[in-house]
């Protein structure tokens, strides 16, 4: 498995989610408080009941609970309640947060079990923990006593449907990852990212807990100071939405951060923003390059960037043309949201030829036509830690090998370093993005 460079710190505050618990009461209580689900989100509705152990023929009390967290909506008495006593339930909101209740049994056996449950829901922009409770009980029993206890109350995790922090991966491509906390109920939910009018809908992946992963992958290095805009879908309802975030701003609040708030130790903390400066100037070169929003570069203000070293003979290569049929001709780079190495070949007859790279056949299917009897080979995207690992290929002309060579992008890099071009700018960016990749991942 291809190891990958994780950079990440949270942008979007998060929000620290207490455990909930399901029943909080009096051991001694009578009647005590359920709750149907402790973990909800904004627009749920939890049903809180009123449930007793011991036969009783009436109760009466306070529901408190926090309107900032929850709106009542409506209550239900149990099918355990005589009929006939219909008329003996009083319900009443005295003030916003108390509920009034005085319920009636059956008045000759008394009553357990299930009595009345009350209907909340769950208010938009809360998150957190909150609680209801039942204070100030009294209690009848069958022989007309009245008794008083001190309630019992539940605690609720109220989870907010939003976006909750952002992190970039680099690897094969810069991958934007967006952190959403869900309830179970809404684990469908999709993002729908958009940056430059194109859109792409992402499934989630389930991180821990109630937390979820939504990864836009490919970005291009030319498209770091262009903004990304998310939005957390579920059906047809939008939950949350962020539209401010760009690579370059993400990598400004990772380069004004400092190691103990990143959890590194000082070397991998300059390691990493070493990296972040390479990888910024590598997106400049790339917008210099293709011509693409150059007033305003990824590298605009930053410092901190590598200098190249020039690249020694020993990264100087040339192919091995030994046969009359398949001849290699050239070998580069593709730059594009992630980086390969094509080989351009020449061949008599493309069916009787193959490839053998790293161990694997290619066949003409995997070849494109540039002209005539002139083909190019592209290979699987590149990690930035193995620009310089050597990819080894023979063409095979049926079973003979009439062409090789070992190639990697910093062979390209020492034939374009001494270029002043924006090409030669390009590569010799490229290669200071992969040698800083290297020496962040020594400490990882």
């Amino acid at each position: 498995m291809k190891r990958k460079i994780v950079l990440s710190i949270v942008l979007i505050s998060m929000f620290l989610l207490s455990v909930a618990t399901t029943v909080l009461a009096n051991d001694d209580n009578t009647f005590l408080l359920k709750v149907d689900q402790t973990s909800a989100m904004a627009g749920d509705t939890i049903a809180v009941t009123i449930s007793n152990t011991e036969a009783c023929t009436g109760v009466e009390g306070v529901l408190k609970y926090d309107p900032e967290a929850l709106t009542y909506q409506s209550v239900t008495f149990s099918g355990n309640l005589a009929e006939r006593n219909n008329e003996y339930r009083s319900i009443r909101t005295y003030s916003s947060g108390e509920i009034r209740f005085s319920i009636v049994g059956d008045t000759t056996n008394g009553t357990k079990g299930d009595w009345a449950t009350f209907v909340f829901e769950v208010n938009t922009g809360f998150s957190g923990s909150s609680q209801v409770s039942m204070s100030d009980v009294k209690i009848s029993d069958v022989s007309a006593n009245l008794t008083e206890e001190n309630g019992a109350s539940v605690e609720l995790n109220i989870i907010p449907m939003e976006i909750t922090d952002a992190s970039i991966t680099l690897g094969e491509s810069i991958t934007v990852n967006y952190y959403a906390t869900l309830a179970e109920k809404y684990e469908e939910a999709t993002m729908q990212f958009t940056m430059n009018e194109k859109v792409v809908s992402v499934e989630g992946e389930l991180v821990e807990g109630n937390k979820y992963k939504f990864a836009f992958e490919g970005v291009s290095p030319q498209c770091m100071t262009d903004v990304i805009k998310a939005e957390l879908i579920y059906g047809e309802d939008i939950l949350d939405t962020h539209d401010s975030f760009t690579v370059r701003n993400y990598c400004d609040s990772l380069l004004a951060s400092d190691a103990a708030t990143m959890g590194m130790g000082e070397e991998k903390f300059t390691a990493m923003k070493t990296l972040v400066a390479d990888l910024l100037e590598y997106g400049a070169m790339s917008q210099t390059y293709r011509n693409y929003k150059t007033d305003s570069l990824a590298n605009q203000g930053i410092t901190g960037q590598s200098e190249f070293v020039e690249l020694t003979e020993g990264w100087k290569v040339a192919p091995t043309n030994s046969g009359d049929n398949i001849k290699i001709t050239a070998g580069g780079v593709w730059f594009a949201n992630v980086n390969k190495i094509y080989l351009k070949f020449t061949t008599t007859d493309i069916s009787n030829t193959t490839l053998v790279l790293d161990g694997i056949t290619y066949t003409s299917k995997d070849f494109e036509l540039v002209s005539d009897n002139t083909y190019i080979f592209y290979s699987d995207s590149i990690l930035p830690s193995e620009f310089g690992v050597g990819k080894t290929a023979q063409f095979k002309y049926g079973e003979t090998v009439e062409a090789s060579i070992t190639y990697c992008v910093n062979n390209y890099v020492y034939a374009k370093q001494s270029q002043d071009t924006n090409m030669g700018k390009l590569a010799r960016a490229l290669y200071n993005y992969g040698v800083s990749a290297v020496e962040y991942m020594k400490l990882q």
